[in-house]
């Protein structure tokens, strides 16, 4: 017997780094959405969704680029599995970089799904600390290609493997058994502040200095779909109210918490928090 999904409603939401420009402009702040997307039936559905957030965005249109979707399916509340349609996305890298350079901003976010759109980071990050922007990275290449940056964000599949690390049974002894190696890796990579999400524990930031684990609230979590998406966007909260780096930290796990609460992609208000 093949198992059969019967689809009882559709509902179409922003994912990427969409989601991430949607998590901050709901937690008040101005942002502006810099991407690529084909001309074709998805593209339009996108540029709807977007429009209705009233989200600024500065996009590059091309026929040649095919608009990634992801599927995923639900059985009541039950995450099931996703569907991807996409394809690498090959255009001159260029011009999304001039577009870039026309916006005005104090943070420059990187949310590099490595579908192609980025290329090169290095462009991007020369570029924010030119005009003394800070640079935070949501990364799926290399983490050499982000040197630089203010702020990387793994989780922590994507650190151990990086890393090429295994995880010992419980994160405290995880730290103590890699604590050199952890503690060299800012100045290795030219990157400050290292914050490696570890799911409902919370994250781990690490600086040349000190390594802390920063626990998250106890909720009851639902679909962990986007987190690091909110993750991000509440830390930007934090730093945009002039928060230190520890303290944005706690407001980004409440935000990427309280998004666990709800189904999908999500996002989560200021006064939620």
């Amino acid at each position: 017997n093949v198992p059969v999904l019967k689809i009882l409603k559709k509902k179409k939401r922003l994912g990427g780094a969409a989601n991430v420009a949607l998590n901050i402009k709901k937690l008040g702040l101005p942002v502006t959405l810099a991407s690529v997307a084909g001309k074709d039936k998805a593209s339009t559905e996108l540029m709807t969704i977007i429009n209705s957030f009233k989200l600024n965005k500065k996009f590059y249109f091309d026929d040649a680029i095919k608009t990634v979707q992801k599927i995923r399916q639900y059985s009541d509340d039950k995450y099931l599995f996703r569907t991807d349609i996409e394809k690498d996305i090959i255009y001159d890298e260029q011009l999304l970089v001039q577009n870039v350079q026309e916006l005005d901003f104090n943070i420059l976010v990187l949310s590099d799904y490595n579908k192609g759109t980025i290329k090169n980071p290095q462009k991007y990050i020369e570029l924010a600390s030119q005009t003394g922007a800070k640079t935070i990275v949501d990364p799926k290449k290399d983490f050499y290609l982000y040197k630089g940056a203010d702020v990387i964000k793994p989780n922590l599949p994507e650190f151990l493997e990086w890393a090429n690390l295994s995880l010992t049974f419980d994160i405290y002894t995880f730290i103590d058994d890699n604590k050199p190696f952890l503690k060299s890796l800012p100045k290795e990579l030219s990157i400050p502040n290292i914050i490696v999400t570890i799911g409902k524990k919370g994250c781990m930031w690490i600086t040349s200095d000190f390594i802390k684990v920063i626990p998250s609230p106890t909720v009851k979590s639902v679909d962990p779909t986007g987190a690091g998406d909110s993750f991000i966007a509440g830390l930007i909260c934090g730093l945009s109210i002039e928060q230190d780096m520890y303290h944005a930290i706690i407001t980004a796990n409440q935000v990427a918490a309280l998004s666990t609460t709800k189904k999908g992609t999500s996002y989560v208000r200021r006064n939620e928090i």
